[in-house]
């Protein structure tokens, strides 16, 4: 993985060190290993706890940031006990804590460091920051800091030849009971298509035959009805239709999706029994730019478009609203976007509003586009409602 060029100081963002330290003091073009020139320095001095913000400058590459490390060339005064543990990195407007580790002998200029790890999306917004703060003094303690600079370490941008296109939906609703279920597939098919089924029966008990052709790629099972994911490249003899048997006669509701130009999926599916009427999101752990995600629901009750989705980085697209029963009430409904190809690649999955107070289960799809290489391998779901992590 690539690593910034060093990202300097470009901003003072607060005074916590008294006004007289601006970043011009800490901004040169020395870096580790290499000694500081020590001709000008922030510095602090006291006995109480004080925090400097320094804005940096922004990278120009772009991927999926993974960690970043804080080098500090810096001076502890010989008759001080005070000391600066406490450490923070913002990048897309998040802070993480560490530790600075390394640190000189009282009385003698050094290089330390500190590294966070973790995804914190694209490099193109980072805005990076960084905190120090001086603790622990009990009598006035000096600190002087020569250099400090921030490197990032990323996953840089694959290039793809193509991206998947979502070619078309069906959906097929059967309110009645019954064992052979004929579900719609999109029109269009031809070979070389990616076909995806999100089947949904009522009742937990018996079974659901796979389709012949196709496969499962995601089963689950909560106390109240049953959800299948089958998945097939299209011959393109398909058809319209195809046949979906269970062992009891129940009722069901099936989405179907085309996708063209695409080279692989990702699955990962959750089951929620919680009595909450929002429900998390499956995680798909996977950085492709050009990626298309798809995240599809079941459960008994109807279900709400999620009102936080202009909350998020990427547009999502509605594909296909509510289609319930009055009974049974067994629902599905999907969402896909393509992903931010200059952003790091992130998408956010949302809670889906769920009117009824029982259990549900959520698939999160990642279909990656032709020939990627290079950089990372896909998409980031992650659950968010009202613009924060859950």
């Amino acid at each position: 993985m690539p690593t910034t060029s060093p990202l300097r100081p470009n901003a003072t963002l607060n005074s916590g060190w008294g006004g007289s330290n601006p970043f011009t003091l800490i901004d040169d073009a020395t870096t580790q290993p290499t000694a500081g020139g020590t001709s000008d320095y922030a510095f602090y001095s006291g006995d109480t706890s004080a925090a400097q913000q320094y804005g940096c400058a922004s990278p120009t590459a772009t991927g999926l940031i993974t960690s970043a490390k804080l080098w500090v060339y810096l001076k502890f005064d010989s008759n001080s006990d005070g000391d600066i543990s406490a450490v923070r990195i913002r990048l897309n407007g998040v802070w993480r804590s560490g530790t600075l580790t390394g640190k000189p002998s009282s009385g003698a200029w050094g290089w330390a460091s500190c590294t966070v790890t973790g995804e914190y999306g694209g490099l193109s917004s980072s805005a990076p920051a960084f905190e120090l703060t001086y603790t622990g003094a009990t009598i006035d303690g000096e600190v002087y800091v020569d250099v400090a600079y921030l490197e990032i370490t990323y996953d840089a941008m694959p290039t793809l030849s193509g991206a998947p296109v979502i070619q078309g939906v069906a959906v097929t609703y059967f309110s009645a009971n019954q064992t052979t279920h004929s579900v719609n597939l999109p029109a269009g098919i031809t070979s070389g298509d990616l076909l995806l089924l999100w089947f949904n029966k009522d009742g937990t008990t018996g079974t659901i035959t796979t389709p012949s052709g196709w496969s499962i790629a995601v089963s689950t099972i909560t106390a109240t009805d049953q959800s299948i994911l089958f998945s097939k490249t299209a011959s393109g003899s398909e058809g319209t239709t195809v046949s979906v048997t269970t062992s009891i006669s129940e009722s069901s509701t099936c989405i179907a999706y085309r996708i063209s130009g695409w080279s692989e999926v990702v699955y990962a599916s959750t089951t929620v029994t919680s009595t909450m009427p929002y429900f998390p999101p499956a995680t798909v752990a996977t950085e492709t730019a050009g990626t298309i995600a798809v995240t599809m629901f079941s459960g008994q009750g109807a279900v709400a478009e999620p009102t936080e989705l202009s909350n998020g980085p990427i547009a999502w697209t509605v594909a296909l609203g509510n289609s319930a029963d009055s009974g049974n009430t067994v629902a599905a409904y999907s969402q896909a976007a393509t992903v931010n190809a200059t952003e790091g690649y992130e998408v956010y999955s949302f809670p889906w509003r769920y009117s009824a107070n029982t259990s549900g289960r959520l698939v999160s799809v990642a279909v990656h586009g032709t020939a990627p290489s290079g950089g990372g391998s896909g998409v980031r779901f992650v659950n968010v409602r009202g613009g924060a992590d859950q």
